[in-house]
């Protein structure tokens, strides 16, 4: 076993479940966890729900569902909670 796949927060498997099983409709990965390369072109949602500093890690995050073999439009939106 390698070791990046010893430190993957997420299986192969649960990758290629989303991308080719319909009935998969959920990928929850946080924005940090998205930095290894992987390609969610099933996804035509994104949702940013963590704030980040950093606008970079969040276009890097979206750009996940931006891949080659997208095929349609994806829709972004970010969450805020007002606090006070």
């Amino acid at each position: 076993m390698d070791t990046a796949s010893q430190h993957a927060p997420f299986s192969p498997q649960a990758i290629e479940a989303f991308q080719r099983d319909p009935p998969t409709t959920v990928f929850l990965l946080s924005m940090r966890s998205g930095a290894v390369g992987i390609n969610l072109t099933a996804a035509n949602h994104v949702f940013i729900l963590e704030p980040a500093m950093n606008p970079a890690l969040e276009d890097q995050a979206v750009g996940r569902a931006f891949r080659m073999g997208q095929t349609r439009p994806v829709i972004v939106k970010k969450l805020y909670i007002k606090v006070g």
